[in-house]
C-alpha cells in the first residue's frame, strides 16, 4: 500500500461512521446488516493485514421531475476489497429521449500497489451523507464475502 498521509485515515474513519450510522437504521433488512458488520470488520484491518472481504455500501437520492421524463440519483460509494478502498461520488441522470447517462465525481483511492487518489471533499461527503438521510434516501450494501468471520 502507498505510503499513507493524516486524510487517508480520516477517509478510512468515515467509512466506518458512515457504517455504523447506516447499521442501526430501523428498516434495514439483516442481510444489508451482516454486509456492514463485514465491511467494518475490513476497515478496522484494511491497513494492517490481509482479509477477503469484499464489500460496498452506498447510500443514493432519486429525484424525479416531469412525470418521469427525467430522474437524478446522486449517491456516495464505499468500496471495500482487499487491494482497494475507495469512496466516490457521482449522479446519473436519465432523460426519456436519450436514457442514462453515468457521470462520476470526485473520488478517494487507496491500492495496496500504490496507486492513491486524494480528489474528494471528505467534510463534503460527510455532510451529503446525512443530508441524504434525513431524505430518507435508500441505503444498498453488497457483499461479496466468500466465507469471513462474520458470515461463516
Amino acid at each position: 500500500m502507498c505510503e499513507l498521509i493524516e486524510e487517508d485515515f480520516k477517509a478510512i474513519q468515515l467509512a466506518k461512521d458512515t457504517a455504523l450510522k447506516f447499521i442501526v437504521q430501523e428498516n434495514l433488512p439483516q442481510e444489508k446488516r451482516v454486509g456492514l458488520a463485514n465491511a467494518l470488520f475490513a476497515l478496522d484491518r484494511q491497513l494492517y493485514s490481509d482479509h477477503s472481504i469484499e464489500c460496498e455500501f452506498s447510500i443514493g437520492y432519486l429525484t424525479e421531475l416531469d412525470e418521469g421524463e427525467y430522474k437524478e440519483e446522486e449517491y456516495v460509494l464505499f468500496v471495500i476489497y482487499p487491494s482497494v478502498f475507495e469512496i466516490q461520488t457521482g449522479c446519473s441522470e436519465y432523460r426519456k429521449s436519450v436514457g442514462w447517462d453515468h457521470i462520476s465525481g470526485p473520488k478517494w483511492c487507496i491500492e495496496k500497489g500504490g496507486h492513491f487518489e486524494r480528489a474528494c471533499d471528505l467534510e463534503d461527503i460527510k455532510q451529503t451523507i446525512d443530508y441524504f438521510l434525513q431524505l430518507g434516501a435508500e441505503v444498498t450494501v453488497y457483499d461479496n464475502t466468500a466465507k469471513s468471520p462474520l458470515t461463516a
